[in-house]
């Protein structure tokens, strides 16, 4: 970084891993992953880590039990360290999910059902971890996905996984902190943005996680709403951003930026 040597930081990896989500959350001594892509994407994520010298994940989590989210995650467990689970509780799960707990709890990883309000511990000064959502769950897995906030010092994150437009208006009713947030996913791979959600943000860094897929997402017509530019995994690559908690830089994989 050219922040200085001595100067703290955290960077934020959306990888490149098609139609899902894989987030990479690093600073010094400290990694936090956020879903892994479907399974056919697990070695450019292990080669990933490889190339940063990440050897251990301190928390993972599974904002929801669909393939695109958590399949990658089986081959990381037999060449990864991985210290704790987190997970929202959901029992409407794709298959091969029950089995990927069933890995976790055999090698002995705590395995722990968070929500609204429950908070992840780190070791770093001036780094916070909170889920504000859900609160309780529903009868959509998608809109049961783990939402984190994140602040670094005086810079916030907000990841979004899945949730729809009624998640998203309960959330700018419920949580209007948010409105400051610096970074913001872009919730379901583009396919999901109201018009409240979609008007309520000024000027943050977007960024979406999406690749081809069946569905036509991200809905180009919803990106438009939007106040900010975007970017895209799908055109960009891996999207890189990097905080010295006061101010934000991007970088793209593709690009080089």
């Amino acid at each position: 970084m050219e922040w200085g040597s001595d100067s703290p930081w955290l960077r934020v990896h959306f990888l490149d891993v098609g139609y899902g989500d894989a987030i990479l959350i690093e600073s010094s001594d400290f990694a936090i992953m956020i879903d892994t892509g479907e399974k056919k994407f697990s070695q450019r994520i292990l080669d990933y880590l490889s190339d940063r010298d990440i050897t251990s994940i301190d928390a993972a989590l599974i904002t929801h039990p669909h393939k695109n989210h958590f399949e990658g995650f089986l081959p990381l467990l037999d060449k990864i360290k991985i210290k704790s689970l987190y997970i929202n509780g959901e029992t409407n799960a794709e298959a091969g999910y029950a089995e990927l707990l069933s890995a976790f709890r055999q090698k002995s990883i705590p395995v722990k059902t968070v929500k609204s309000g429950s908070k992840i511990e780190t070791p770093i000064n001036g780094l916070t971890v909170e889920i504000l959502h859900p609160n309780n769950l529903s009868a959509d897995p998608n809109g049961n996905s783990l939402v984190t906030w994140l602040r670094f010092q005086e810079t916030y994150f907000l990841f979004t996984a899945d949730i729809g437009e009624s998640q998203q208006d309960h959330l700018i009713g419920q949580k209007s902190f948010i409105k400051k947030a610096h970074l913001i996913q872009i919730p379901h791979h583009g396919g999901s943005a109201s018009e409240s959600w979609a008007a309520f943000f000024r000027h943050p860094i977007f960024v979406l996680s999406t690749g081809e897929n069946q569905w036509g997402i991200p809905d180009e017509t919803k990106l438009k709403k939007l106040t900010a530019p975007v970017w895209r995994t799908d055109q960009h690559g891996t999207v890189v951003i990097e905080s010295d908690g006061q101010r934000l830089k991007i970088l793209s994989s593709k690009h080089g930026k």
